[in-house]
C-alpha cells in the first residue's frame, strides 16, 4: 500500500511519490505536491522575470554555468534532429557530463570561457581524451585547414 499524503495547497490527496524530495524535512518530502511547486515555480518565474535574467546572467558567467551551456549545446547538435548542425553530428557519442568536465578544466587548469571546445580527432566521439578548448581565431583557422 502506497502511503497517502495532503498537499496543503490544493488539498489533495496523493501518495508520497507525487511529492518532490526535500532532505530538511522529517518526512523526506516536501509538504506541497510536486505539480503545486511547478505552478509556484512558474507563476514566481513570471512575475520575476527581471531578477531570473539577472541570476540566469551571473550564472553563465561561472565556470559551471558556461560547462552546463557547452554540454547542453553537444547534446543539441548530436542528438536533437530539429538542430540546423545535426546531420554533422549525428552518430557522435558524448561520454562526459558537465560536472566531469568541471572537474577536468580544474584538474588541468583550463579556463573554457571565451573558447571554443573542439574535438582533436573529428571523426571521434565526445570524450576527455579528445578535447581541447581553442580560442575562436585558432579553432576557426584549423576548420579552414580541415575544410
Amino acid at each position: 500500500m502506497n502511503p497517502k499524503k495532503t498537499c496543503p495547497k490544493c488539498g489533495r490527496a496523493k501518495t508520497i511519490g507525487e511529492f518532490g524530495k526535500d532532505r530538511h524535512k522529517k518526512s523526506g518530502h516536501n509538504c506541497y505536491c510536486k505539480i503545486c511547486c511547478r505552478k509556484a515555480q512558474q507563476l514566481w518565474s513570471k512575475n520575476n522575470r527581471d531578477k531570473l535574467l539577472i541570476y540566469s546572467e551571473k550564472y553563465r558567467k561561472t565556470l559551471k554555468g558556461y560547462i552546463v551551456k557547452v554540454v547542453a549545446d553537444i547534446k543539441q547538435r548530436c542528438f536533437n534532429k530539429n538542430n540546423p548542425r545535426y546531420g554533422d553530428y549525428s552518430g557522435i557519442k558524448l561520454y562526459f557530463t558537465s560536472g566531469e568536465l568541471c572537474q577536468w578544466c580544474l584538474d588541468n587548469h583550463v579556463d573554457p570561457r571565451s573558447t571554443n571546445i573542439h574535438r582533436m580527432d573529428s571523426d571521434g566521439d565526445y570524450t576527455l581524451d579528445n578535447i581541447e578548448f581553442l580560442t575562436k581565431s585558432e579553432h576557426t583557422i584549423l576548420h579552414n585547414l580541415e575544410g
